[in-house]
Parts: C-alpha cells; structure tokens; sequence
C-alpha cells in the first residue's frame, strides 16, 4: 500500500524512466558537473545515483501487492540490468562518453532507492 495510488506511480515511473532515457542520449553541452563535489562525490555520480534512487524507489512502490511477492526476485536485477545499460548505451553514442563511476552511481542509486521503496511499503502494511 502507498499514500499515493498505484496507477498515478505507475505512469510516474514510466515519465520519469523514459525522460532519463531521452535525456540519456541527447547531447548535453554540461562540462562543469565533474568540477563540483557533493559529499566528497563527484556531482554527475550523485546525480546519476539520484536519478536511479527515483526510478528504483517508483519502481517498487507501483507495484501491486501481488506483483511485489511476486516479482521481487526478477525486479532487482531487471532496474539493475537498467541503470548498467544505460550507462552502457554511452559507449556507443559518439557524443556521450562512458564512465564505469556513472554505471557505480546507477547501480548503487538503484539498489538503495529500491530498498527505502520495499521499507515504506513494509512498514504502511502495519
């Protein structure tokens, strides 16, 4: 159970995964994220781990009760095979360059944002 309805996350996850998406594979003139540190983090790291907390924590909260028992085992490594590819993608994109720290940022933004996701789903059921 969420505080907000499951069909209003569940279009919320798709703008949000379909924006990075485009976004993902635009040319983006921003060359000064790497100078800025969050944390003692690079700001485009913290940024790519954000984006993925985001996706990763909808991801689990527009699941159904059924579907979350369900598919907890395929959903981990699905948003993790997501946030590797699309980092992945930059390999092949002329303008955008890959970074296996960016990939660390998906994966790891990922994985917690699912994880806050399945606590908030577990303790509303109380």
């Amino acid at each position: 159970m969420s505080i907000l309805p499951r069909p209003f996350l569940v279009r919320l996850f798709w703008f949000v995964l379909i924006s990075f998406i485009i976004v993902n594979i635009m040319p983006l003139p921003i060359s000064g994220l790497s100078s800025i540190d969050v944390l003692g983090i690079r700001f485009d790291h913290f940024l790519h781990g954000l984006v993925f907390f985001v996706i990763g924590a909808l991801y689990i909260q527009s699941r159904s009760d059924r579907q979350h028992e369900l598919g907890v085992y395929i959903a981990i490594p699905l948003i993790v095979v997501i946030a590797i590819a699309a980092e992945a993608l930059h390999y092949i994109i002329p303008w955008r360059s890959f970074n296996w720290n960016d990939m660390a940022g998906n994966v790891i933004g990922a994985l917690i944002g699912m994880f806050v996701g399945w606590m908030f789903r577990r303790r509303s059921r109380f």
